[in-house]
């Protein structure tokens, strides 16, 4: 299982309403980010919001303004599920709250993720444990945020009946890191 220490490289699937402001906030953290979004103009909207975010955040004096392109630096995007988890310690999906979006995408992931990677769901309004392959319970995790995931410092947090308490305790060391 992957401790705190371990997590360099966090994966952020879905750069619609809440993925942009969740990477930024890894970003925020220090962590390497990598977006996945199926399309061009979705990617598009997300760099656009991600620079507007953390120009404001330099505004509002939360972050320098000499920062923001080292943290914007730290956010890549990928056109694939599987480049975008290659190599990361933790993977945050965000994507609609869509039974069979969220089942195909886990498909995906129990076909190309390793063992030993925090799986964490940002779902607010299903119980994702009954969504996901059996083979991804002992590695998933709700880490739910509210919106605006970069100004509410307010994440819920909830492991499968299969997941170590450990693994839950990683998350919230990790969001309480990220502020």
């Amino acid at each position: 299982m992957k401790t705190l220490q371990d997590i360099k490289k966090i994966a952020v699937l879905g750069a619609g309403t809440m993925g942009p402001g969740i990477a930024q906030t890894y970003a925020m953290g220090g962590y390497e980010v990598t977006m996945w979004t199926r399309s061009e103009s979705t990617r598009e909207k997300a760099i656009a919001s991600l620079k507007s975010q953390l120009a404001t955040f330099a505004e509002e004096g939360e972050i320098r303004a000499e920062d923001i392109d080292t943290i914007f630096g730290r956010i890549h995007f990928r056109l694939t599920v599987e480049e975008a988890v290659e190599g990361a310690d933790m993977i945050q999906e965000t994507i609609v709250e869509n039974r069979d979006a969220k089942a195909a995408l886990y498909e995906q992931l129990a076909a190309c993720v390793a063992p030993d990677v925090i799986i964490a769901s940002n779902t607010s309004a299903m119980n994702i444990f009954e969504v996901v392959p059996e083979k991804l319970l002992p590695q998933m995790i709700i880490c739910h945020w509210y919106a605006p995931p970069h100004v509410i410092p307010l994440v819920e947090v909830v492991k499968s009946e299969q997941a170590p308490q450990e693994m839950a305790d990683v998350a919230v060391e990790l969001l309480n890191g990220c502020g």
